[in-house]
């Protein structure tokens, strides 16, 4: 958020809201505060990764927490049911100032102003009272001299503007003054303030092609903004304007009237991952844990086989000792035989001088049946933790493909119905909202239903419940991953479909970043469960394997969007 999307940001704000009310105040999380003015939902955040101001939508909403926070109180003390009597954009740098006014219960009038600074991980919103010349009230963020040398921000301080003298606000030059300035300089951004690095890019570019950059002072101006967000080849969103950004005529361009709008498209990816990654932070701590325990356990077991492996060194010397026990030996703390398995070369034995030959032997037999025993035990042991090991893998990858809400709730379901959590979320949604957490539904080019488990409980569904014995079902060769289902419908299947289910099937697993990813294929019938193990776990045989590495840009082509029965 440059200088000119703030100024956008200002100028809509102001023909919404400007001589209303505000109703309500909430924190909803740390470092964001929610105000309700005139049926609209406005977002101040100084989180650093997505800073600045959001209108929200009924839908997206964000939950009061049950007890305010302080900074929050305060808020409500001074400014709940204040008129915004302006909104106006600092030096126009990174800066919104709402100017409010408050009348006690006597008449009397208060003002405050709320002023949001934007600035990425320096990003702050702070109430400052207007009555006792510009003491700050409180902030949302605290920081005092160890944080920051320069300038406090505490209650009771003087609030001081963040201001670089040697910097120009561009609404406050005439346009010769503007012109003469870029002409005599090519770094823009260290000129003006509310300049970015790709501002300056767009002015150098017009100055370079001869082409009218004094229009961009123009437009600022009198309030004609274009608000874009521009996207990668991916259609990744890169760049958000709202200035028609011509030295990035490479770029796909989406054009939208409101400057929230264009706002919401570009952050709405991250503040989505964000979220998700907060929500389900909880499971990871437990999916890692165990996986750690599981792979601790194997390698100590290991350890443990490892010095097993004598056992048949035992078993040789007890069967030597009994082989020559009816000879005369004189023999203290060992024995030299011939070891008739390796052509009668000599052996040394130790024994127990205390114990007869016979005695000594069964001695040997007795450590060898232990070891065998130990080892067998060991040996299962460590294929029941191997299971398990993959099981919690799964569930890792599982998580960091949930794309909403309810595919993180599905997954602490399961893990609550296979007792690994003890807590399970009430869930409120009827059956029928249920039904939209459904498995994903892929169609082929050539027509086949192609359907992928997001989670394991869903893998078990599809692999023993959903599929017919002749429905063919895919995997990634020795990897966690989605089980996938083509429904044939008594259709002959085609190579097309196949590789176009293989694609899916590598891109919901870990391996969709790696090149020539191996996937099984079979028929549904030549799978079965592992016997007692958790969801997802299968073996199957009867199988082929083909090697591809994932088009992305396919996988969004066959998605299917229609809800299913």
């Amino acid at each position: 958020m440059d200088g000119i999307v703030i100024a956008s940001i200002v100028y809509e704000l102001k023909k919404n809201i400007l001589g209303a009310h505000v109703n309500k105040i909430y924190q909803p999380e740390k470092n964001e505060i929610l105000l309700f003015v005139k049926k609209k939902r406005i977002l101040l955040s100084a989180n650093a990764n997505y800073p600045g101001i959001y209108f929200l939508s009924e839908k997206k909403y964000k939950e009061n927490p049950v007890n305010a926070p302080m900074f929050c109180m305060i808020l409500r003390k001074y400014i709940l049911n204040a008129k915004i009597i302006d909104i106006e954009q600092i030096n126009f740098d990174r800066i919104i100032n709402f100017k409010l006014e408050n009348v006690d219960e006597f008449g009397d009038r208060f003002f405050y102003d709320l002023i949001i600074e934007i600035m990425g991980k320096h990003s702050n919103t702070i109430l400052v009272d207007k009555n006792e010349k510009n003491i700050i009230l409180d902030a949302i963020k605290h920081i005092d001299f160890k944080k920051s040398s320069k300038r406090e921000i505490l209650p009771g301080l003087e609030y001081k503007l963040i201001c670089d003298e040697n910097k120009f606000d561009l609404r406050k030059i005439s346009e010769n003054e503007f012109v003469d300035l870029i002409k005599k300089n090519d770094a823009p951004e260290k000129i003006f303030n509310g300049f970015g690095k790709l501002m300056a890019t767009e002015i150098n570019f017009r100055k370079k092609n001869d082409l009218d950059y004094k229009v961009i002072r123009k437009d600022i101006l009198e309030n004609k903004f274009m608000n874009q967000v521009l996207f990668d080849k991916e259609n990744n969103a890169k760049y958000l304007a709202s200035v028609d950004l011509k030295s990035l005529a490479d770029y796909k361009k989406e054009s939208y009237e409101s400057v929230f709008d264009a706002i919401e498209k570009f952050y709405s990816d991250k503040i989505k991952h964000d979220y998700l990654k907060q929500k389900k932070s909880d499971l990871e701590k437990i999916i890692l844990g165990n996986i750690l325990k599981y792979e601790k356990k194997i390698e100590l077991q290991k350890k443990d086989l490892a010095r097993a492996k004598d056992k048949d060194e035992l078993k040789l010397f007890a069967e030597l000792i009994m082989a020559n026990a009816y000879k005369n030996f004189v023999w203290q703390e060992f024995i030299f035989l011939e070891n008739y398995y390796d052509g009668n070369k000599k052996i040394r034995i130790n024994l127990d001088k205390n114990l007869s030959l016979v005695e000594n032997a069964n001695l040997y037999f007795k450590k060898y049946n232990k070891k065998k025993r130990a080892e067998n035990v060991l040996i299962e042991q460590i294929n029941k933790n191997k299971i398990e090991l993959e099981y919690f893998k799964s569930v890792e990858e599982n998580l960091n493909l949930c794309e909403s809400d309810e595919d993180i709730d599905n997954i602490r379901d399961e893990l609550y119905e296979q007792k690994i959590i003890k807590k399970r979320v009430k869930n409120k949604k009827n059956k029928i909202e249920k039904k939209k957490n459904l498995p994903m539904r892929f169609v082929s080019n050539d027509g086949f239903d192609i359907y992928v488990g997001k989670n394991n409980l869903q893998n078990d569904y599809l692999s023993f419940k959903f599929a017919n014995g002749n429905d063919i079902w895919l995997h990634v060769k020795n990897m966690p991953s989605a089980h996938v289902i083509i429904r044939l419908n008594q259709k002959n299947i085609s190579e097309q479909a196949i590789f176009e289910a293989a694609n899916i099937c590598v891109f919901y697993s870990k391996a969709k970043d790696l090149k020539n990813v191996e996937v099984d294929y079979t028929q549904k019938k030549f799978i079965k469960k592992m016997p007692g193990a958790r969801p997802g776990m299968v073996i199957y045989k009867n199988y082929k394997t083909l090697c591809i590495s994932v088009d992305k840009n396919l996988i969004e082509k066959l998605k299917w969007d229609e809800k299913y029965e």
